[in-house]
Order: structure tokens, then sequence, then C-alpha cells
């Protein structure tokens, strides 16, 4: 898949306060549609972050869905696009971020790169860093990759300031969501920790829907289709962005509500891993999930996730009309 900009892990650590925006000039390699942009940021601290692509002029082209990252955490976060941008080739641009508290990126210094950033700006009103100044010469891990087809289906991102734990009692976590178009899942992305030392293998699995959505949706029936294994010894104790692929494709049906857990079967009540949730302002159309003798709903909580698919294609012979709503 192609990228533009800096796949590399860099050497040195810097933070930047709230409301600055830093912008690393990238030049693309061809024509085509930016599905998202990654950023390795360090353990500077917790912060929203958005990521942006700004044009030479440094006019804002668009803005990401926003992504919470954590304290003491290093690692690459990848922010995704409600509606793509397109790029040109030859031409070049800017990849920038901005928190809502201080961020934390690396770079490798000294290689000529000359990054810019804004230091009158708003992370709740962002505008066009027209007046950014010199940041640092060097070469920040940040970059965009091409889209390959990937859109996202549904997802919510709101207040993480709740964790639900997958323990004997409560194996199974999940949320209702909506499929829009025609759509072969790709995968399905949860916020994730650990507390002590859980062991064996989670999975997330997709279930058709019954009850009245976001008020009493829950699963019905057998799992529709089962994603690949997540190692629970391999989550660490901080909050990570963990991708359960689907390796056996499953073509969800338009103008559907599904439902989905990510369910531990070899939890204990002291070795678990735990969801990430939001508990005081959700605002997703579905609602949380879980298992307790029988699936059970409660429409106060939604959990955080992501759905990724792509555009099914029907076999040649036959038509289906498809709706890309690329991310």
């Amino acid at each position: 898949m192609a990228t533009m900009g800096y796949t590399g892990i860099g050497a040195t650590q810097q933070g930047m306060d709230a409301n600055r925006i830093g912008l690393c000039p990238v030049t693309a390699p061809s024509t085509g549609t930016i599905k998202s942009i990654s950023l390795y940021t360090n353990n500077y601290t917790g912060a929203n972050i958005k990521a942006f692509l700004v044009n030479a002029s440094l006019a804002i082209v668009a803005t990401s869905i926003p992504v919470f990252t954590y304290n003491s955490v290093n690692e690459w976060v990848e922010f995704f696009f409600a509606t793509p941008p397109s790029v040109t080739s030859g031409t070049t641009y800017y990849l920038g971020f901005m928190g809502d508290s201080g961020t934390g990126y690396v770079y490798n210094a000294g290689t000529g790169v000359i990054n810019k950033y804004d230091t009158s700006n708003n992370y709740a009103s962002p505008t066009d860093p027209t007046d950014a100044g010199t940041l640092v010469d060097g070469t920040v891990s940040i970059y965009a990759t091409y889209t390959d087809g990937e859109y996202l289906v549904d997802y919510y991102f709101g207040m993480t300031d709740s964790q639900a734990n997958v323990q004997p009692e409560y194996s199974k976590r999940g949320q209702s969501f909506t499929v829009t178009s025609a759509t072969t899942l790709k995968n399905i992305r949860l916020n994730i920790d650990k507390v002590n030392t859980p062991t064996g293998n989670a999975y997330v699995k997709l279930y058709a829907h019954t009850g009245t959505y976001g008020t009493s949706s829950v699963p019905t029936g057998s799992a529709l289709a089962t994603s690949d294994a997540l190692d629970t010894s391999t989550v660490t104790t901080a909050r990570l962005w963990y991708t359960f692929n689907f390796s056996t494709p499953y073509v969800m049906t338009a103008s559907t509500y599904y439902t989905f857990a990510i369910e531990h079967a070899d939890c204990s009540n002291t070795n678990y891993i735990r969801i990430s949730r939001d508990a005081s302002s959700p605002t997703h159309g579905g609602n949380f999930i879980y298992w307790d003798t029988a699936w059970a709903a409660n429409n106060t909580q939604d959990m955080e996730f992501y759905v990724v698919g792509t555009p099914y294609v029907a076999p040649t012979g036959q038509y289906m009309s498809t709706n890309r709503g690329y991310w």
C-alpha cells in the first residue's frame, strides 16, 4: 500500500503544547485518495489528537476523526478521515497534528527537512495555520496512507471515561452498529488494556441484530463471522488500539443493523482485559452489549470502536448499488 511521509521511528522525542499544529512537509508520490494519517506518539501526556492534510498555501484540506492517546504510551496512532482527501502526484503538502493537551512526537534531527508549527490555533475549531513558523529541522515520524478500497463502516469515539472488564461473569462485551451499504467486513478495532496477566485468545464475533436499535440491541443466533485470534498475553497495561482482522470474508447487507462482541473464554477474575467505553455522554446510535447468562443491553453506554470494510462488488451478471462512504 502506497504511503507518503516517514514510516520509520525517530530517535528524538519532543513535546508540543495544546492548541498548536505541527506541520511536516511531504510530496505526493502519486495521485490518489488518502485513507489515513499515522503519527508515532510518545509518552508526553494523554491527549485528544486530530490529524490534518494541509496544502502548500497552509490551508487545511481535511481534518481527521480525533483519537485519544494515553500517558506512558509510545505507539503508531492511525487517524481516519470521514471524507478522505485527494492528493496530486508531485505536489507538496503538509501532514499536521494537534492535541487538546500536550502532544508527544518523535523525529530524526538534522535531516534538512524543515517542519512548521502554528502557535495560535484552537483544537476545538481549527483554522488555517497561515502564520506557522519553524518547528524543527528533522524528519518527523508521520505518514499518510493511500486508500486500498477500505472505508469506515461505522465508528464511535467519545469520552473514554470508563472501561468494561472482560471477566467470567461478563466474558463478552460489544456494541450494535449500522451498515449503510453492502460491505465485506475487513476488521474491527477496539481500545484495550489488561489487568495482571491474562492468557489465552480473545476473538471478536459478528452477530445478527435483534431488539430496538439504540435501546435494546442484542445479538441473536450463532456468530456470522469470527475474527483472527488476539493473544491476550501480548496486550499491554496501557490502552492501545488492537485490530481484529476477519480472514474469512463476510458480506454485510446494506441498510442493516449488526452487533459484535469481544469474547475471551480464558479470562479470570484477577487476570483479564478491559475495553474502553463512554459511560457518561454516549452519542452513538447503537448501544452497549454484554453477556450475563444471556445477552443484555445497556443504552446508557457506547463502546469505542471502528468497523472497517471494503465495498462489496456483486458477481458479474448481477447488479448491486453501493454507496462507498469512504473514510
